[in-house]
């Protein structure tokens, strides 16, 4: 079915599922990769578009976990698949100096420092990754401490005062599946010193009584949204090739309330590897001052098995089959559901680099409404692939990058779709001009471009040109501690879209101030 798009023009959902993910003091921005979850990268989203990939924990928190983990690549999983706390995903608590001199040359951060770049020099060293374990432990970086003493334990297994501060250090970040894992693997080695022996059994039985398989974990966000065009409103439109004429409505600037929960629940699989299932939930709901046509909420659940391959102690890839299913009301009146599922996989490729990536088969079916009376005509099958890469450039900077497709087959062809984006961000964590809590600051910075082609033209727009867009984000971000799970975020991003059709060219500024809490 036609319709007059210059009196119905596509209303693009401001910031759709931008999903503050709190991963320690970093902010992840799960929006249309998201995840997270959640990735750093948040883009705005046309409701036809909705839910590329609504992952509540994505690329984004998989560098973070790289940052703090990549002296041992195959160390990352172990800390994330056994159903810890979140508290396990935090990055280290320290404060690596960032002033033009840098960290004083005696003291623990330069040591870390020093320690850190040494070992990455000589992975293979013990001893190397010893000294980096003590510098490590000696700042709060106790994750980065984990991965060393694990590669430690690959190079020689019968190290029990090894595998024993391994379970106390685990027992610290709250896993204490893996606590009594290795607490257990110092009880078995041969040869135990009575003083290890006995002080590992004191320990287990402290992680044993603690193991759950049960484990529940998560992230809100609250925060205001200024914008300077919340409703995308064009500089001209174009009605059945005619020349371009001004838009029935001009640009309204606008500020909402946003508010987000993204939800992980595990079920500890009877596996050594730490296989569960694993679902997720995303809930996100944004209301305008003016522009109410906007108003949104949205539910998306995800539900599957995280299976870990390799080594059970340190698996270098994980594979999760999931269904999906996603709820989208707008203004009040319910839009969109979308039902499907996929495959998404993470692997470590080297010490300072990481890769994961997803497919997914989704049906949209929306509904038509007041303010979109021919939504409908975008029902359809969409298929969504993403693929990126994380990577350690030293031990506060996270170097990110992400490819996606998308392809939505649509009951009218102006309707449907082929796009393609990509992004790339770097996150820094650096010493705050003050501080509240002992914990880093953070600093994103990404920028994304996607190019998108429709399959037909738009006969109420112009016959004769099919829609081309390319569409342009910036975005910063910048995250305060102010408790070791409450962090204060600023994100400041301009969109720009460029189109062959007027009606969708617009830009837009967006500054959103929010307060995360993780639990």
């Amino acid at each position: 079915m036609s319709r007059p798009r210059i009196l119905q023009r596509r209303i693009w959902v401001r910031d759709l599922v931008a999903v503050f993910v709190l991963i320690g003091p970093t902010i992840l921005v799960a929006g249309s990769e998201a995840a997270d979850g959640e990735r750093v990268v948040q883009r705005e989203m046309s409701p036809e578009r909705l839910g590329i990939s609504l992952r509540t924990a994505g690329l984004a928190a998989r560098a973070e976990l790289l940052s703090v983990t990549a002296v041992n690549g195959a160390a990352t999983a172990p800390i994330e698949v056994v159903g810890a706390q979140q508290s396990q995903f935090a990055p280290p608590a320290i404060l690596l100096a960032q002033a033009e001199g840098g960290p004083a040359p005696d003291s623990p951060e330069a040591r870390y420092e020093a320690a850190f770049e040494a070992m990455m020099q000589d992975l293979s060293n013990p001893e190397r990754s010893f000294e980096f374990a003590e510098a490590a432990v000696e700042v709060g970086d106790v994750r980065g401490a984990i991965a060393a003493l694990e590669r430690i334990l690959l190079l020689n297994p019968n190290l029990p005062n090894i595998a024993l501060e391994l379970g106390i250090l685990y027992q610290r970040v709250g896993n204490n599946a893996l606590a009594a894992q290795y607490l257990e693997q110092a009880l078995t080695a041969e040869q135990v010193p009575e003083p290890i022996r006995q002080r590992a059994e004191d320990m287990l039985a402290v992680a044993e009584a603690a193991v759950s398989r049960h484990q529940f974990h998560g992230s809100l966000f609250a925060g205001m949204r200024f914008e300077t065009n919340s409703n995308a409103a064009p500089e001209g439109v174009r009605l059945a090739g005619q020349p371009d004429l001004r838009p029935d409505e001009p640009e309204r600037d606008d500020i909402s309330g946003l508010g987000s929960a993204a939800l992980e629940y595990d079920y500890l699989l009877d596996s050594q590897a730490g296989n569960a299932i694993e679902t997720n939930a995303l809930l996100f709901a944004q209301r305008y001052a003016r522009s109410q046509e906007l108003d949104t909420e949205l539910v998306d659940i995800d539900v599957g098995p995280r299976l870990h391959l390799g080594r059970i102690a340190s698996p270098l890839i994980s594979v999760r089959p999931f269904a999906r299913a996603a709820y989208v009301r707008l203004d009040d009146e319910t839009y969109l559901w979308r039902y499907g599922g996929g495959v998404e996989a993470e692997k470590t490729l080297s010490p300072r680099l990481f890769a994961d990536g997803s497919l997914a088969v989704v049906y949209q079916d929306f509904s038509d409404t007041e303010e979109e009376p021919f939504a409908s005509d975008r029902s359809g099958v969409q298929v969504e692939a993403d693929a990126g890469l994380a990577y350690l450039l030293r031990a506060t900077t996270t170097l990110s990058g992400r490819l996606d497709y998308t392809r939505r087959d649509a009951d009218e062809g102006f309707e449907a779709f082929h796009a393609v984006g990509l992004t790339l961000a770097a996150t820094e964590r650096y010493n705050g001009p003050f501080q509240i809590v002992d914990e880093p600051w953070s600093a994103t910075l990404s920028g994304s471009v996607e190019y998108s082609t429709y399959d037909d033209p738009d006969p109420q727009i112009d016959p004769d040109e099919e829609q081309e867009d390319w569409r342009f984000d910036v975005a910063l971000t910048n995250s305060i501690p102010l408790t070791q799970s409450l962090s204060f975020v600023t994100t400041g991003r301009y969109t720009n879209v460029e189109s062959t059709l007027p009606n969708e060219e617009y830009d837009n500024f967006a500054l959103t101030l929010g307060v995360g809490w993780r639990f």
